[in-house]
Parts: C-alpha cells; structure tokens; sequence
C-alpha cells in the first residue's frame, strides 16, 4: 500500500492536484501496483511554511534526482534516481531498470514522451538549449508558438509581460497528447 505525499504551496487548482496524483499513480500501477491501491494525500503550504532555494538548479556540481516510493510504514517499494548516466528504477527483489532520462521513463510508463527536462525551459517561454527549435514571435518579440523535440508549446501572455500566463502544449504523435498549463505567478530567483 504505497502512500503518494504531494507538498506544494497553496494555491494551486484541483485540476492541477488531480493531475499529478494521476501521473504519481501510472507510474505506480505501471511498476506492479494494482490499479485500486491508491492512498493519496496533498499537503499545501504557505510560503512561510515550505521554503527552498530558488537558485538550486543552478548548481555547480551535477544535480541528481533521487525519488523513493513508500507504504505509509516507510518500506520502499521503488527509487528512481537521475544523474548524469541517465534514470534507473530499483524495485526490492527485481532486477533495475535503466532509461535515457526523465521524458524516456514517462513513455515507458505512461505512452507518452512527456518532456520533463524541457519543461522548465518551455514554462518561461525559452526554448531548452540542448536541442534546436523553431519559435514563432509576435509583435513584442514574445514567443507565440514554439517547437522543440517533436512538441509543439503555444503561448498566451495575460498582459505586456515577457511570461507567459498560459502553455498549451501537444504532442502530435501517434498517441497525440495535450499537456495545458496555467501559470499564476512567477517568482524572480
């Protein structure tokens, strides 16, 4: 019975609750959990409560990502870490599973390529350095449309800023996916 823990800062929609729990509980069903032992819980915060470095991605030494799933008892029943090799999946008793990185283990798990490495590029409206792009700007300069790594983001911005207030992001493959993001705030760093 793995327990799935979300903490965020308040203020986010249920929409966007209910979205990452469901991504939260493919991954688990998909690594051999059945698909009814879902124990989800979110814990929301105030600022004051739920404090982080901004500049952490911005490291000197390279970043590795390292996620436990538990029961609520605190027994693992997976790990995934990240670091410069790529991602790999340890389960108790089963052999580990390895994957390029993030967007690869989403389409092993999920059926889609979901681009977690571009992401936090795309959300600013930047288009992630490690690979080409195609970007469509408008009058201001902003990005309006951009294409990068078989996705295709368009943007709408909510005034004069330079963010975006809203990414609407499709995946036109052979499963053709459609990720909607709504950004209320950014936070310098």
């Amino acid at each position: 019975m793995p327990l799935v823990t979300v903490t965020l800062r308040k203020g986010k929609s249920g929409e966007f609750k209910s979205a990452v729990l469901a991504a939260a509980h493919a991954a688990l069903v998909a690594s051999g959990v059945p698909e009814t032992d879902r124990f989800q819980r979110v814990l929301e915060l105030s600022p004051d409560d739920f404090r982080f470095d901004p500049k952490y991605p911005d490291l000197t030494t390279p970043r590795t990502d390292d996620f436990d799933v538990a029961t609520p008892l605190g027994q693992t029943v997976a790990r995934m870490r990240r670091d410069a090799a790529g991602v790999r999946v340890e389960r108790p008793n089963e052999a580990p599973v390895e994957y390029r990185d993030w967007t690869a283990l989403m389409q092993a798990v999920l059926g889609a390529p979901i681009p977690v490495d571009g992401l936090a590029y795309w959300v600013q409206a930047v288009s992630d350095p490690r690979s080409a792009a195609d970007i469509e700007r408008d009058d201001a300069g902003r990005p309006l449309v951009l294409r990068q790594q078989g996705w295709e983001i368009v943007y709408a911005y909510g005034d004069a800023s330079s963010r975006p207030a809203r990414l609407v992001m499709r995946y036109p493959g052979s499963d053709p996916v459609e990720v909607r993001i709504v950004v209320d705030t950014f936070s310098a760093p």
